[in-house]
């Protein structure tokens, strides 16, 4: 088995119903799926992510990660244990949560502490049911660069990982530069060609080259200690034919780069 897995956030098709996602995840030849906890896979229902993680199963899908929009920081401490309940039940090792939006790498010494404090917490949780933390990489957040997601990170304990994706417009030696920078917490990949000028999202080809050497980067360390994924998200036009697409070309680059 290749250590990447090509999968989907679920978000993807915010408007599609489950069974749409499964079937296009499923007909697209993909291997994995995050679900996300806005859309598809709300918190606080487990016995609903069950039946939904034995479908996916059935259809030769793992769900390695559960996408929720927690920000560590700012949301109430009690939506972690329903994320956490909604984790285990889809057999998902990792959580995907946020730092708190609004606190940033030049944000005061206790704003950063604030939200380390909230993120090591949910690492210590998560921890003791068997799972991890993942950060999402995001502009507007303590993650907003590899050397502030580091600095995160430390503080956080060894039970948090980040995820990583490029930052649109920014040139592929930087975007390779930050991944190499997180590689050794690297959860999964984040996956899409977004081309700033203008604003538009493009075939996952557009960016060819940037990202055969990210999966090759991400196929070295091999620390996580469950296969990675490369989900594919912002879609042109949100469209099906998209994904059968661009799912195609994932794959085949993960063929040929992840050996």
């Amino acid at each position: 088995m290749s250590v990447v897995l090509p999968g989907l956030c679920s978000i993807s098709f915010r408007k599609h119903e489950v069974d749409a996602v499964l079937r296009m995840a499923e007909e697209s030849g993909l291997r994995a799926l995050e679900w996300g906890s806005d859309a598809h896979v709300p918190p606080g229902d487990p016995t609903a992510a069950g039946a939904l993680a034995r479908r996916c199963r059935d259809a030769g899908l793992s769900c390695p990660s559960y996408g929720s929009y927690y920000f560590a920081g700012k949301s109430e401490d009690a939506e972690l244990d329903a994320l956490l309940d909604t984790t285990e039940a889809l057999g998902a090792s990792t959580l995907r949560i946020w730092a708190a939006f609004g606190t940033g790498p030049d944000s005061t010494a206790q704003e950063r502490a604030n939200v380390t404090d909230a993120v090591r917490e949910a690492g210590v949780r998560a921890a003791g049911r068997g799972l991890a933390i993942g950060l999402e990489f995001h502009p507007g957040t303590l993650t907003e660069t590899a050397a502030s997601t580091l600095a995160l990170l430390e503080g956080a304990g060894t039970n948090v990982f980040t995820y990583w994706q490029p930052v649109a417009g920014a040139k592929a030696e930087d975007s390779l530069a930050e991944l190499a920078r997180v590689q050794d917490r690297l959860a999964h990949l984040h996956v899409f060609s977004w081309d700033p000028t203008p604003a538009q999202r493009r075939p996952l080809d557009f960016l060819e080259p940037m990202w055969r050497a990210a999966l090759r980067q991400a196929a070295q360390e091999r620390t996580f200690p469950v296969p990675r994924c490369a989900f594919l998200e912002y879609l042109p036009d949100d469209d099906p034919k998209a994904l059968r697409r661009d799912a195609a070309v994932l794959a085949g680059w993960i063929d040929e780069e992840c050996v």
